[in-house]
């Protein structure tokens, strides 16, 4: 069984504990059931703790619990490595089975795998996947002619490489962006790490 990423655990936890203050508030009111909010805070503190410490043998939170590097400056790290600005959005990536090693570590914590080098031929880059898109639409279009046995006429026929370029510029320019909206999740979920390990350990290290 695969396990949930660790942000997905942490989320589960404050929703359930979110949802069992809604019922106290609702039962007691706004400022009744002071002690059981403020034990279900500690619970929810204890439990998330407790998920960290299960996560240790993960090299990445271990760096970041021992006051290392935090997991937004390892994610940044492996993220320079793809490159950046045109050369990132337009040529394909050698499989690295090293750098892949330390994104499906870093993909136990946050959704990282956008990070991982596929291979020259990985539809994640534009010089791949304007071909690929402009071809297999060409071919659609062609196998779909044949078996509506159209007969249109040779000077008819001009728009069909037309739209299928088109339609494959658009493929390949949207799926490097797909990584892009990958990249904001992961971000995202790695600060939100990052300030958790803060704040509880700085309390309970007072």
């Amino acid at each position: 069984m695969v396990r949930p990423l660790l942000i997905n655990e942490i989320y589960d936890l404050e929703e359930c504990a979110a949802e069992v203050s809604l019922a106290i508030t609702c039962s007691w009111g706004k400022y009744g059931g002071k002690a059981l909010q403020a034990q279900i805070r500690e619970q929810l503190e204890s439990a998330q703790l407790e998920l960290f410490e299960q996560y240790r043998t993960n090299p990445f939170i271990q760096g970041a619990l021992d006051g290392g590097k935090s997991l937004e400056e390892c994610l940044q790290e492996l993220d320079s490595e793809l490159g950046s600005g045109i050369k990132r959005f337009l040529f394909p990536r050698r499989k690295d089975p090293a750098y892949n090693t330390k994104v499906e570590q870093l993909s136990e914590l946050v959704p990282a795998q956008y990070l991982r080098r596929r291979g020259l031929f990985a539809l994640d880059n534009f010089v791949v996947s304007f071909p690929f898109g402009w071809g297999f639409i060409y071919g659609l279009c062609e196998l779909t002619k044949v078996l509506l046995q159209a007969q249109a006429p040779p000077q008819n026929e001009a728009w069909l490489p037309i739209i299928s370029g088109g339609l494959g510029l658009l493929f390949g320019v949207l799926t490097p962006s797909i990584r892009r909206r990958g990249k904001s999740r992961a971000f995202g979920a790695a600060k939100y790490i990052d300030h958790l390990i803060y704040e509880l350990y700085k309390e309970h290290q007072k």
